[in-house]
């Protein structure tokens, strides 16, 4: 090859392709995968190297190579490094968005003028909005990409929180955080899917195990936060509306919203998805720019490889009308992704009841024992002593910061020993996840799940018979503490195909989501008696451990999986 060549191509490296002879082989391809018509017989147009496609000629490292081994040439580095950054933000934000509004409850009853039944409806707005498009989303995100559904609906995010924040009456802060919740069941799913997309196979379950790590212990920085600023007693007028420090801690989530956006946006699409839905030819720029920033190196220094022939049909997901994409998720509840489908989705609603809805209840029954060290009781009989003679008006997650008094005490103050119980029960909660994230890659994660979740559900359980305060309240603490939804996101990861991935997990968090609702709903029940308290704390851990038993029995061979998905053209 000339030197004049070489410049020619090093000044385009970043274009597909400059042969004209590749670029019309890889362009048959592409037309006859999406057209469903490719012939075994034929040679496939895979097998020309990479060199006709990116960069000058050099010599070819495999005569048969599948897009995972391509993809592993990019290695681990900095690019996973901000991709790992980025998902965690996101899944923090997340966080903040749906569970901090239990700090902000208390003081906005007064400024807003809020009943018990409306702050109820505030504090689920989030949730309304996650269960009812999880998957509508979860179709947009398989069919149009991870990258494109992600950054406008955080921004969306971003700005109608701050419209909740500055809302002066109930029904304006309920709609906005309705449609927060909306704008958040795109993301928070997805970013999951696009982080364990962009990391090889070596690494993949490590990265979503760290991301969720990474942002539980984040969270722990809320109670932080919420105590610096929300007891201030400092106003001010603008019109109307009185800011008060409630109003500032709810501007302060949108900045951690901000630099996970301004971080992805120099990101690129998850190359697996462009490979799923357009070809190779599309997902090649995005590998190649991964394989610069993670190797330090030019574009074109990409090393020469050669994609073997496959009968996966690439997916052509643009163009496909309401009705096909339909037919394509309707995909998921037939063999072999049915039995998937139903373990993760049952796991999640029973994990999610136990850990997030029990967690809404878990400061203000902190401090309900912290009151009663002195006495021989029980968890159920501080549940039932905590809320039994007062009915449902106390028995509500914003009664968390009160200390169980009225509303006009209520206004009158907070109870600032609600913020440091708070920060323990956070670090207690992350504890479970710095371990996953050491164990996941060596261990079968199956049998971590059940392991895992077996022993936490005897403690909880344990905690409504023993009769020491202290014991049982740290017995309470480790029941809920509980990594296990970590697990079955990388479990979802890595059984369900790029194409339905998205899908399936927004659907599998919408199921996590109706557990927690059902959840945070019991605390009622269990403070009629100590004898239904017993009854519903046995019966959380039976079910438990029946997903236990599922997975272990039940959950199939992922290989083989694959496999028959694959050949149906659903590559992964």
């Amino acid at each position: 090859m000339s030197k004049n060549e070489e410049n020619d191509l090093t000044q385009d490296s970043d274009k597909i392709p400059n042969d004209t002879s590749g670029n019309r082989n890889l362009e048959e391809q592409d037309n006859v995968n999406n057209e469903h018509t490719a012939s075994d017989n034929k040679e496939s147009p895979y097998t020309h190297s990479a060199a006709e496609t990116d960069g000058p000629s050099l010599p070819q490292r495999s005569p048969s190579m599948t897009y995972e081994d391509m993809f592993d040439l990019t290695g681990h580095g900095r690019f996973n490094f901000w991709a790992l950054i980025a998902t965690s933000l996101f899944l923090w934000y997340s966080a903040i968005e749906t569970l901090s509004m239990a700090y902000v409850l208390t003081p906005i009853e007064c400024d807003l003028a809020l009943s018990v039944a409306e702050k109820g409806l505030i504090s689920s707005g989030c949730y309304i909005g996650l269960l009812f498009t999880g998957l509508c989303w979860g179709g947009i995100t398989d069919k149009y990409g991870r990258k494109k559904v992600i950054v406008p609906t955080v921004i969306s995010c971003l700005f109608f929180s701050f419209l909740s924040s500055m809302s002066t009456n109930f029904w304006a802060m309920f709609f906005f955080r309705v449609i927060v919740g909306t704008m958040l069941s795109a993301s928070f799913s997805t970013v999951l899917v696009y982080l364990g997309e962009v990391n090889t196979r070596a690494y993949r379950d490590k990265a979503v195990s760290w991301a969720i790590t990474i942002s539980v212990t984040l969270f722990i920085v809320i109670p932080a936060l919420a105590w610096a600023i929300i007891p201030g007693r400092w106003t001010i007028n603008i019109h109307t509306m009185i800011v008060r420090p409630w109003r500032v801690f709810m501007w302060m989530w949108s900045l951690i919203g901000g630099m996970a956006v301004l971080i992805l946006i120099f990101l690129p699409e998850s190359p697996r998805f462009l490979y799923a839905a357009k070809g190779i030819r599309a997902a090649l720029p995005a590998v190649v720019q991964i394989f610069a920033w993670n190797k330090k190196k030019k574009k074109e220094e990409f090393p020469v490889i050669t994609l073997a022939s496959t009968s996966t049909t690439i997916l052509d997901v643009k163009e496909k009308t309401l009705k096909e994409t339909v037919n394509h998720m309707s995909l998921l509840l037939r063999k072999p992704m049915l039995m998937p489908m139903l373990i993760t989705h049952f796991c999640m609603f029973i994990v999610h009841l136990t850990v997030f809805g029990l967690y809404m209840w878990l400061p203000d029954i902190f401090y309900a024992t912290m009151q009663h060290l002195d006495l021989k009781i029980s968890m159920c009989d501080i549940i039932v002593i905590k809320y039994g003679d007062k009915g449902l008006k106390n028995a509500t997650r914003v009664s968390m910061f009160s200390g169980g008094g009225d509303t006009g005490e209520t206004c009158a103050g907070l109870s600032s020993d609600m913020y440091p119980v708070s920060m323990l029960a956070e670090f207690v909660f992350m504890l479970p996840y710095f371990g996953l994230s050491l164990l996941i890659h060596r261990i079968n994660k199956i049998h971590i799940y059940s392991v895992t979740l077996g022993v936490s559900q005897v403690l909880f359980v344990m905690s409504a018979f023993i009769r020491q305060p202290i014991v049982a309240m740290i017995l309470i603490i480790f029941g809920t503490a509980s990594a296990v939804p970590a697990i079955l996101t990388a479990m979802a990861d890595e059984v369900f195909p790029t194409t339905l991935r998205a899908t399936a997990m927004c659907t599998m968090f919408m199921a996590g989501e109706i557990g927690t609702i059902l959840g945070a709903n019991l605390m009622p029940l269990c403070a009629l008696s100590v004898q239904w308290c017993w009854g519903l704390f046995i019966c959380v851990a039976i079910a438990n451990l029946a997903s236990c038993v599922w997975i272990e029995v039940g959950w199939p061979n992922v290989e083989q999986v694959r496999a028959i998905m694959e050949e149906r053209g659903f590559p992964y």
